[in-house]
């Protein structure tokens, strides 16, 4: 019995011919939708969890539109970074209502950290070191 994966982990094509769509998948163009949003600077930290050695990155700040999903996104690395960037968007399935609204955010950052910290890429870029110091 075949299992078939779906795109961009499965095969190229119907999912039989053994080529790993890598490279298809890196031509495609970027998402517009996504947009990067800005934060509060006094409301960013990392906590630590209760299991030891676990840590969570919480960041606030005010969305643009009220119906906008807010979603913090690691990006991908194929070696370890100093600074591991994580992503704050924002998400528009629809139409924007035209009024604000505050937000909070955490991600578990497990695998996520860099061999000095994170850094948080929204309208600007802000640097965490890992424990925090």
């Amino acid at each position: 019995m075949e299992i078939e994966v779906p795109f961009p982990l499965g095969k190229q094509g119907s999912g039989r011919s053994g080529q790993m769509n890598i490279e298809s998948f890196a031509k495609l163009h970027s998402a517009t939708a996504p947009k990067l949003i800005d934060f509060d600077d006094d409301k960013i930290e990392i906590r630590e969890g209760i299991i030891r050695n676990t840590w969570f990155l919480h960041v606030g700040g005010t969305q643009p539109y009220y119906n906008m999903r807010v979603e913090l996104v690691p990006l991908m690395y194929v070696t370890q970074p100093e600074y591991w960037e994580i992503e704050l968007v924002g998400i528009l399935s629809e139409v924007g209502l035209p009024a604000t609204k505050p937000f909070h955010v955490v991600l578990l950052l497990g695998p996520f950290i860099g061999t000095k910290g994170i850094e948080v890429v929204g309208a600007k870029r802000k640097r965490l070191g890992i424990p925090p110091q």
